[in-house]
């Protein structure tokens, strides 16, 4: 049944078929026909049609015309000259009191002593560094040895000293002894020249007899006997004269004897000076030796640098540290916090301390007045604005944080003379700067000579009036009707 169904179908469609292009081909033939006999006059016909297929597209296309659209006030905001203007900056918090204890040398965590909100005093350890896995620390052998060393000067040192003065003594005593035997000596000189005059005497006394003797009797026997008698004395006085010589040498004070003596006793006391400075410089050598070894040994044992409270220990036993890891925080009792602001010399010179500017904290305005304002240049060409922070504030901010500081400048730069406007209020050109400014609840363009720069605000050297108000918003153009946000 369903295929006798399909077969009439397919009957009908076929029959309909026939009979649409029965009707079409004598059509076509037709056509066909008259383009071959008649060329030019069926292109121009194909070409009228063309354009007349255009001309009605483009009717079709045509978009009625709209109406103008109403004119839209605008709501702005105005900056009015005479206004004290205020310059946003960025400060630098600093905490004096914040303190992160930094390792200084390289080692191992041996011990850690303190956790997070345990109480620290001043100079308490907090944490106990070592050479070596075992706890090894050769800082504190170093300053064992230089101990034991310092120790050992000690002990000999006073009997050092007195070896020093015996030997000062000797030598002073020595010079003493020398300068007794050259007093003894001259005694002995005037001595001898006593008895080398009574000989002398003796002497010419015989000669004068021998003469007397030759004179009146040449045979007498005693003129030999006085001869060898005389010959006698003769040698003894040479004797007693050389004799007499050597001594007078040796006793004067002003002959090489004595002054080599006297160098000798001068060399042996500036020797036992300098040795005993010598002695007095290694006991403070050693002393210094000690109190270094003590410094680098401090190195090994981070402690408090004040009273305080434990903020965060970063390090945990057994960790290996290097020079400028973050060892804890510590935070003392008395935390001191200072925003330091950085502006160029024209917002340092017309700063008003006066008028207290307006710092953002945690989102919120705190209005406080510098405490300083740098009279020279303190980072580079930068001058620094001091606030100091209110106690309750300081646990909002942290130290290196920055925060948003909205700075007043002198309000005897916002006259009509020279003006400051905000900066995103001017539109530049090649050729000039304008700015919109109110008039009859319309925006109207002002031409401005610009001057200095100052934060987020810029000088007008002409073109503004007192009492003028300019359009701060970005959306306006000039002819535009605006209303005034209050």
């Amino acid at each position: 049944m369903a295929t006798k169904t399909q077969s009439t179908v397919t009957t009908d469609k076929s029959s309909l078929k026939n009979k649409v292009i029965g009707r079409i081909r004598p059509t076509y033939n037709r056509t066909v026909r008259f383009i071959k006999a008649h060329p030019l006059s069926s292109f121009f016909i194909v070409l009228g049609l063309l354009l007349l297929l255009l001309i009605i597209g483009r009717i079709a296309q045509r978009t009625p015309e709209t109406k103008t659209a109403a004119s839209v006030t605008k709501a702005v905001s105005v900056y009015g000259i005479g206004e004290s203007p205020k310059a946003a900056f960025q400060a630098k918090v600093e905490k004096t009191g914040v303190v992160k204890i930094i390792a200084q040398s390289a080692g191992v965590v041996q011990e850690v002593w303190m956790k997070e909100g345990d109480k620290v005093n001043k100079g308490q350890q907090i944490i106990s560094l070592a050479n070596n896995y075992q706890g090894g620390n050769a800082a504190s052998l170093q300053r064992q040895i230089a101990q034991t060393q310092y120790q050992n000067v000690l002990d000999t040192f006073g009997t050092q000293n007195d070896l020093i003065s015996n030997q000062r003594a000797v030598a002073t005593a020595s010079a003493q002894q020398a300068q007794d035997v050259r007093d003894i000596t001259r005694k002995s000189v005037d001595e001898t020249g006593t008895l080398i005059n009574t000989n002398q005497s003796q002497l010419d006394q015989i000669n004068q007899n021998i003469t007397t003797l030759q004179a009146n009797d040449p045979t007498n026997d005693q003129i030999a006997t006085l001869q060898a008698s005389a010959t006698q004395l003769q040698g003894a006085i040479d004797q007693l004269n050389a004799q007499q010589r050597t001594s007078d040498y040796q006793s004067a004070n002003n002959k090489p004897p004595a002054q080599l003596a006297n160098l000798q006793k001068d060399i042996a006391l500036k020797q036992l000076d300098i040795q005993q400075k010598s002695l007095e410089l290694n006991k403070e050598v050693t002393r210094l030796q000690v109190s270094l070894a003590y410094v680098a040994e401090a190195t090994m044992f981070p402690a408090s640098p004040f009273t305080g409270t434990i903020e965060r220990i970063n390090v945990h036993p057994g960790q290996l540290v290097s020079p400028g890891t973050v060892l804890a925080t510590v935070a003392a009792d008395d935390v001191a916090t200072t925003a330091v602001l950085l502006v160029p010399q024209e917002i340092a010179q017309f700063l008003s301390v006066g008028e207290p500017s307006e710092l953002t904290i945690n989102n919120r305005a705190v209005a406080l007045t510098p405490y300083h304002v740098s009279a020279e240049a303190t980072d580079g060409q930068l001058y620094s604005v001091f606030y100091d922070i209110p106690q309750d504030q300081q646990n909002r901010l942290s130290d290196g944080q920055y925060i948003n500081v909205r700075v007043p400048i002198s309000t005897a730069k916002t006259t009509a003379a020279d003006p400051l406007i905000p900066i995103d209020a001017v539109y530049l050109s090649q050729s000039n700067a304008q700015v919109l400014v109110t008039r009859n609840n319309q925006a109207m363009a002002k031409t401005i000579t610009l001057g200095k720069v100052f934060g987020s605000y810029v000088e007008v050297l002409s073109g503004l009036q007192n009492g003028d108000e300019v359009i701060t918003d970005r959306n306006v153009v000039a002819g535009d009707k605006i209303s005034i946000n209050k």
